[in-house]
């Protein structure tokens, strides 16, 4: 058999493999800065709701306390792993193996863990909701029921967004590890 130069894979395309350094730079600052003020109004459960009916000023905490002290460890490992993979993504600067296991892993966490607080019973205040129920002229147990559909949604939405993310990354790093023959060959 005789050599031919056109038998050889194309080679891959360097730059296609390549992950966004402006991107993953831009994702690191706002880990950093968006996961810092939101653990610092968590864990100070300052996110409240505020009014002045009549010349005086009401304060309702949004969340239950309790609730949020069992999330801060969790989040903090989310924020704390989002960052790593940040930073591991800026010193790889390729979609490898290692860089998609570690991209996966963090949007499972992340996602599971946006599930489990947001489907938390007795996420809000108590007050906070008979005044949300009070606004909208409705009973505290609607409120509480279209929450609930409200939280399923989310529940499903975020899965499946980590679901596509998931996908997304899988595609890029196997769509330049296979050289074209063998992909034609598979579908």
């Amino acid at each position: 058999m005789k050599f031919d130069i056109k038998c050889l894979p194309e080679l891959p395309n360097k730059k296609k493999k390549n992950i966004s350094r402006l991107a993953t730079f831009i994702s690191l600052v706002a880990n950093i800065t968006i996961g810092s003020l939101m653990l610092y109004f968590v864990y100070r459960n300052t996110l409240s709701l505020s009014w002045i009916p009549g010349g005086s000023t009401v304060t309702l905490p949004i969340f239950t306390e309790s609730n949020l002290l069992i999330f801060i460890p969790l989040f903090i490992v989310v924020l704390l792993f989002n960052i790593a993979l940040d930073i591991y993504k800026l010193d790889k600067g390729q979609w490898t193996s290692a860089v998609i296991l570690f991209h996966c892993s963090a949007k499972v966490m992340q996602a599971l863990v946006a599930i489990l607080f947001i489907i938390q019973a007795d996420l809000f205040h108590a007050d906070f909701v008979s005044e949300i129920a009070n606004f909208f002229n409705t009973t505290v147990s609607t409120f509480n029921e279209g929450f609930h559909i409200g939280a399923t949604w989310f529940a499903i939405i975020t899965g499946l967004g980590a679901f596509g993310e998931i996908v997304s990354a899988l595609a890029k790093t196997i769509k330049y590890r296979i050289p074209k023959d063998q992909l034609k060959k598979m579908t």
